[in-house]
Formats: structure tokens, C-alpha cells, sequence
């Protein structure tokens, strides 16, 4: 018995320290003398499962379970491998087995939890972890996992509270580095995050999921070639399809040159047809990962084929993203009834979507329409007032696919109309099921989705060019009046003036307020040139949400403007009455292409400030030439880059020219300020459709 119990430590030994098959040596030897030593048995299953060869570790344990039955520690690792071995349920049924062995047994509380999660069940998961924690208040592993369920239900902050805990309980565990990683980069702590993930990579160089999200952290951050290599590195460690896809759908955010827009693409092209090649199905939850083909809509360029292909990826690489509500399966017919239709968006709190939504939603007649609006768990708590104001109820699903979708069926809604898809995963990969009999979407992101279960895309008629269906793969809507019913915003009572901004008093303001991945690099030399002309002017920009694009767009800039860089100024990012106090002391608005001004204008002409415009081939880049055509106003519409820089200079250096504008505006900003018609065609065209 001595003996056995040193070959016993020193197997343990080993297998703690990865040497696996020194382990395996020692522990097949003593089971040949003592065939029922339970310990044994059980060390040599968590052998095998370290190996990744569960079916096998399997064996192992249910002997250890048959010689000692009452043993909580074996019934819960056997229900670990059980969980690996993908049988859920069967696993429940082990932990559980545990737990009535001995209910004080705080990791089989955990690893029930961890089904729990991977179920959905996350308010059942957290309170099992609470379970877990109140018994072992030291298990560094619970907080952790505690972390990732809290960062599920979406509360990031709680989430991190947890992690930072495990942290300081095992500053070795290098999982809760990569969950407060995680956590972190949701709150767009991104420089944070990366961090975070460094110390779980110095602890673990073979950690394939830090460095996978590490990567997507800097593709985020715009740097892209990271991000590439990080992406090889995890495929190095382990052949995973969520990171072929990742590195497949790669996107600057701030691309360098025209000419590496159109390298990107290519490679974004080329690389999904290989993967769908290389690759028949995927597991795992997609939201994990998405193409970064948000930032297609930003390059002027005919979308729908791309868009269209990553479709077909999805659909055939995660087939069960294929569901069909059941009453659509046979839709009642809305005669004699309220329509009723839910608006769904993650960005219904203080976003540019919810401004441009609620207006609509409110301006539905109530007596023909009943409105929903929807959106996800962690959201709920944010959304807007205007949103509650304008809708009949809300309805907040989980943070699931099939979930989600299964809470958004349970509504019955007969027209689904997402605010925006494309903006986030999880909102394109619901899009992918049939949930309502009618859906559609409109330009909370103006592109096409590529989906044929999306039926319509709700535009505008003048904003629209003539050939505007052939970048849809949705049926195009031209509403009437202009793009939405947004209200007429107040000029400040204190306006800032150019000294507290850093600005000369007597020089050309040229304010170019949109998110800096709207600016095209083919704009570059058109503003190097308006600073040119205008030899005292200034170029305003605001920092980006993330303050690495604005280093990579003046980057950018430095061989372009040369040491008129100087005259370039940074604002900070400001509260709504702060950025409408720097909107109306500007001498012109420089709209941009071929990615124009949304919401942007509308506050703009609010204050009576003059926009400069070169519209786009696309919709995304037209709306301020179709606000200007609404007010029947000439004079700030270029039909060249050249034509843009003269007008934007002229109204920098000329006041006269520039008060006439500035007053028609004020004259005529009713036109596209609080528009009626707008609405009042969107109720006819969901009339029309309803079943």
C-alpha cells in the first residue's frame, strides 16, 4: 500500500505537470497490481481527457464510479468529460449525482452551471456559480466562470468585478485574463483589453482563444496586419473554423490607400470561396465571429455580390441558422385587425438609429398599427426614452440565437422590420430566419444584407439613384418625402467660441463632424487642397470612438497635407448640446464620400449651417443632395472633387455668399425637419404588404 500510494503521488505529479504519458506508465502499472484502486482509475481518465481523448477518459471514470459510487469528485469530472463529449444532458445527470453524494460539493455546482450556460440558461447558471462561490468562497475558477455568464446577461461591469476577483485569488489562471479581456473590449476598452489578453498568452502560449481574440481586439483597434498575424498564430495551435473565418473576413478600418481598399476586398472574396471549399460545416455559436463587412458599405462600391456570397457562407456553414416561425407557416390574415410589427435594433439607446427610428414609429397610425419595439438583453436597461415614448412595448429577447429568435417568434408579429443589419452579429445572423411573414429592413445601416429571407429594404425615392435595386438583393421601397422624421433640435443658448476650441477667430472653420471610417482616402487630397487655397483655414475633425483611428487617419494624412497637417484640429467627443454648439459656429460642413452624412445633417440644418456635398453612386452617399433638392436649394451640390473644394473654400472665405445659404437653410429646413410625408408613405407601403 505504501507502495502504491508513492507511485500514486508521483503519477498525480506528472500529470499535473502535462507529462501525460509518464503518468499513464506509472498508473496502468499500478492498476496491473491493483485493478480496482479507484484513485488510479480516476487519474488515468483525467489522462486521457487532458489529451482531448474523452471517450476513452470515459471508460476510465465510470470504473473509478463503479468502485467508489459515492465519490462526488469522480461523478463531476466524469460529468466534465460527458460535457466534452457533447451530451449535455447526460452530463447533467452526473453532476447532479454528485451534488446528492455531496451537496457541499462546490465544483459540481460549477460545472452544472457550465451546461447551464452553453444551454442558454444563463439566470440558472449565475445562481448555481453563487452556490459554488458561497461554498468555496477561494475558487478562483467559479469567479471566473461566474464572469462569462454575467458578461452574457450583459452586465459588463458585474463581469468584471468577477474576473478581477479570480485574478486575485490565481494570478496564474489565465482564463480570467481572457475573460476580463473580453469584458473589457465590450465596453470599447480596447488598449485594456489587449492587455489582458497579453498576460493569459504569457501565461499560456498555446491559448488559441486569447490570441483569436486578441486579433479580432485589433482588428477592432483598425490594426489590421495584428490582427492577421494573431489569427495565424491561433490557427497554428488549433484548426478552428470561427478563426479561418475571421482571418477570411478581415477589413481595415482606416484603410491606408484606395488601393489597399481594393486589395482587401479581394482577399475577402478570395478567401470565403477557399473556406467554403475547405470547410462543410461549423459548431459553435456564429456571433463569436462575423466578416468585418461592415466596413464595405464605406468603400462606394456595389456590394450586393459580396454581401450575397457571405450569405450563402453562413447559411451553409451554420445550417440550423435556417428556422421558420411557425405562424408563418400559415400568417392570419390582418383584416379588421391591428397590424402588428416589431422594430428591432441592438442600438435603441442613445444612437444615431434611435434618432432616426422613432420618429417613424411614433407617427404609425395606432389605429391601424400596433408597434414593438425590440431588442437584446444588456440594451434593455439603456434604451432611450424615445423609444418607450414611441413604441406600444418593448420586448427584450436574450442575447441568443435560438433563443432569441424563439422569443421574437412568440410575439407574431406580421411585419419584422429591423432598424439595422450589419452593424452587429447578432442582429444579420437572426435576419437569416423567417420570424414574421413580411420582413424588412431600412437604413439604420445602408447596405444590403444579401439574404433572401429580408424581402424588402425600406429607402427613399429622391436619396435613391435610378439603377438603385441593382445593389439589393432586397426588393427597393422609394418612400416619399425625405429619409426619416427627426425632430428640429434647438440652437444652444451658449455657443463655445473658437479660442476654447483652439481655433483663430478670423480664419475659415471647415468642420468635417462624421466618424472618421467615413473618410475615404479619396477625399484625402481634397481637403489637403481646401487648406491650400485657403492659407489661414482650419480642418475640424472629432476623435474617433476609438482614438487609434484618428492616429491611423493622420497618419494617413501626413504625406498628403504636408506641414499644412498642422492647421489640422482634434475636438474631443461631446455630449449633444456640446456637439451642436461646435456645429453652429462652423463656417461650412464638409459631408463626406462616398459615405455621406445620416443623422448628421439633420442637426446640422438645424442650426442653419451650410453643407458642402459630393453625393455617391449609392444611397449611403446622396442624402444631403436629396435634403438640398427637398429645400430647393443650389450652390453646395459639386459634381467633381474639384467643384467640392471650390465651394466648400468659397463658403470658408466668402461671409456674403455664405449668409445667403445659411439663410435659405433657415428658411427651408422645414422641408427635411419633422416630414410627415415620410411617415405617411411608410404606413401605406406596410398596409400594402401586410398578409
Amino acid at each position: 500500500m505504501k507502495d502504491n500510494r508513492y507511485v500514486l503521488e508521483r503519477a498525480l505529479k506528472l500529470q499535473q505537470s502535462g507529462d501525460y504519458d509518464a503518468a499513464e506508465t506509472d498508473l496502468r502499472e499500478l492498476l496491473r497490481l491493483d485493478p480496482k484502486n479507484c484513485d488510479a482509475l480516476h487519474l488515468l481518465g483525467l489522462c486521457y481527457h487532458a489529451r482531448n481523448q474523452n471517450e476513452e477518459a470515459l471508460v476510465w471514470l465510470e470504473k473509478a464510479i463503479e468502485t467508489q459510487p459515492g465519490e462526488a469528485m469522480f461523478l463531476a469530472n466524469a460529468g466534465l468529460v460527458t460535457m466534452a463529449l457533447g451530451a449535455p444532458e447526460e452530463a447533467v445527470v452526473k453532476f447532479e449525482a454528485a451534488l446528492r453524494a455531496d451537496p457541499t460539493h462546490s465544483e459540481s455546482y460549477n460545472n452544472l452551471a457550465l451546461v447551464r450556460e452553453r444551454q442558454g440558461r444563463l439566470m440558472e447558471a449565475s445562481v448555481l456559480l453563487e452556490k459554488a462561490i458561497a461554498l468555496n468562497p477561494r475558487s478562483a475558477l467559479a469567479y471566473s466562470n461566474q464572469g462569462n455568464v454575467l458578461r452574457g446577461l450583459g452586465q459588463i461591469e458585474e463581469a468584471i468585478t468577477a474576473y478581477r476577483e479570480a485574478i486575485r485569488l490565481v494570478p496564474q489562471l489565465a482564463p480570467a485574463y481572457n475573460g476580463l479581456g473580453n469584458a473589457l473590449r465590450e465596453k470599447d476598452r480596447r488598449q485594456e483589453a489587449v492587455a489582458e489578453f497579453d498576460k493569459a498568452i504569457a501565461l499560456d502560449d498555446n491559448y488559441a482563444e486569447a490570441y483569436f481574440n486578441r486579433a479580432m481586439t485589433h482588428a477592432a483597434q483598425g490594426e489590421t496586419a495584428l490582427a492577421d498575424a494573431g489569427l495565424t498564430r491561433a490557427l497554428e495551435i488549433r484548426d478552428d473554423a470561427r478563426f479561418r473565418i475571421a482571418q477570411a473576413g478581415l477589413m481595415p478600418v482606416i484603410p491606408a490607400s484606395t488601393g489597399d481598399i481594393a486589395l482587401w476586398r479581394a482577399r475577402m472574396a478570395e478567401r470565403f470561396e477557399n473556406t467554403l471549399r475547405d470547410i462543410d460545416s461549423a459548431a459553435g455559436d456564429p456571433t463569436q465571429v462575423l466578416a468585418m463587412s461592415f466596413y464595405l458599405a464605406y468603400h462606394g462600391e456595389n456590394d450586393r455580390s459580396l454581401m450575397e456570397s457571405l450569405a450563402r457562407f453562413y447559411r451553409r456553414l451554420y445550417p440550423d441558422l435556417t428556422w421558420e416561425a411557425p405562424h408563418c407557416v400559415s400568417p392570419v390574415p390582418c383584416a379588421g385587425r391591428s397590424i402588428r410589427i416589431g422594430v428591432l435594433s441592438r442600438y435603441f439607446g442613445e444612437h444615431a438609429v434611435t434618432w432616426m427610428t422613432y420618429g417613424l414609429m411614433a407617427g404609425l397610425p395606432r389605429d391601424r398599427f400596433n408597434v414593438i419595439a425590440v431588442t437584446f438583453s444588456g440594451e434593455g436597461e439603456n434604451i432611450s426614452p424615445r423609444i418607450t415614448d414611441a413604441a406600444d412595448g418593448v420586448v427584450i429577447i436574450p442575447k441568443d440565437i435560438q433563443l432569441g429568435r424563439e422569443a421574437i417568434a412568440a410575439q407574431s408579429f406580421d411585419i419584422l422590420l429591423y432598424a439595422d443589419i450589419g452593424m452587429e452579429p447578432l442582429s444579420y445572423y437572426l435576419a437569416f430566419a423567417r420570424l414574421a411573414p413580411i420582413q424588412c429592413v431600412t437604413w439604420g445601416h445602408p447596405d444590403t444584407t444579401g439574404l433572401e429571407t429580408i424581402d424588402y429594404y425600406i429607402s427613399n425615392d429622391l436619396a435613391e439613384p435610378e439603377n438603385g435595386q441593382e445593389s439589393y438583393t432586397e426588393k427597393l421601397v422609394r418612400l416619399d418625402g425625405v429619409q426619416s422624421w427627426y425632430p428640429r433640435m434647438r440652437r444652444p443658448e451658449q455657443l463655445p467660441n473658437r479660442e476654447f476650441l483652439g481655433l483663430p477667430e478670423e480664419s475659415g472653420f471647415y468642420l468635417c463632424p462624421q466618424n472618421s471610417i467615413k473618410i475615404h482616402p479619396e477625399m484625402d487630397a481634397a481637403l489637403a487642397e481646401i487648406l491650400e487655397l485657403d492659407e489661414t483655414g482650419r480642418l475640424v475633425i472629432f476623435d474617433s470612438a476609438d482614438p487609434n483611428w484618428t492616429r491611423l487617419l493622420l497618419a494617413r494624412w501626413e504625406a498628403v497635407f504636408g506641414d499644412k497637417l498642422e492647421r489640422v484640429h482634434v475636438l474631443s467627443q461631446r455630449s449633444l448640446d456640446d456637439f451642436l454648439g461646435v456645429l453652429a459656429i462652423a463656417d461650412v460642413v464638409l459631408d463626406t464620400w462616398p459615405f455621406g452624412a445620416g443623422n448628421t445633417n439633420y442637426q446640422t440644418f438645424a442650426m442653419g449651417v451650410p453643407v458642402v456635398t459630393l453625393p455617391g453612386q449609392w444611397i449611403r452617399g446622396r442624402g444631403t443632395l436629396a435634403h438640398y433638392q427637398h429645400m430647393g436649394i443650389e450652390g453646395c451640390i459639386a459634381e467633381s472633387p474639384e467643384e467640392y473644394v471650390e465651394i466648400a473654400v468659397r463658403l470658408g472665405t466668402d461671409p456674403d455668399f455664405r449668409r445667403n445659404i445659411s439663410q435659405k437653410i433657415g428658411d427651408k429646413a422645414a422641408a427635411v425637419l419633422e416630414d410627415e410625408v415620410c411617415v405617411r408613405s411608410l404606413a401605406r407601403f406596410l398596409e400594402e404588404v401586410a398578409p
